[in-house]
């Protein structure tokens, strides 16, 4: 399977932005966005899925901790698995890239209070 690694929201399909009733979902991959797209879909409500790319964890290994990859916030296990869930319940997802706004607004800052 190909995932895309970034996409921006004016990348988003046209149809998309009319379609009545539309519900953008934010999926992190875990139980509680997972859930709550299975239930829109199951009152037949249309939706798409949104995936924040927050941090790429191979740029600054330093900064991780000592736990395995696949338990850390923001991994990309997280995107396949919001990835798998959308294609098990057929509506199309995307992975929209907040990496530098991410770096910039709260890293950063966060970083200088240390």
């Amino acid at each position: 399977m190909v995932m895309p690694t970034q996409l921006e929201f004016d990348s988003l399909p046209g149809h998309a932005e009319t379609q009545p009733g539309l519900v953008a979902v934010a999926m992190s991959g875990g139980v509680d966005s997972s859930t709550v797209a299975a239930v829109l879909r199951q009152q037949g409500r249309p939706i798409i899925g949104l995936t924040m790319q927050l941090w790429n964890q191979r740029r600054l290994p330093e900064l991780q901790g000592d736990g395995p990859a696949q338990h850390r916030c923001c991994s990309l296990d997280d995107v396949y698995d919001a990835r798998r869930v959308a294609q098990h319940l057929d509506f199309p997802t995307y992975v929209v890239n907040f990496e530098h706004q991410f770096e910039d607004r709260v890293v950063r800052p966060s970083y200088r209070i240390i």
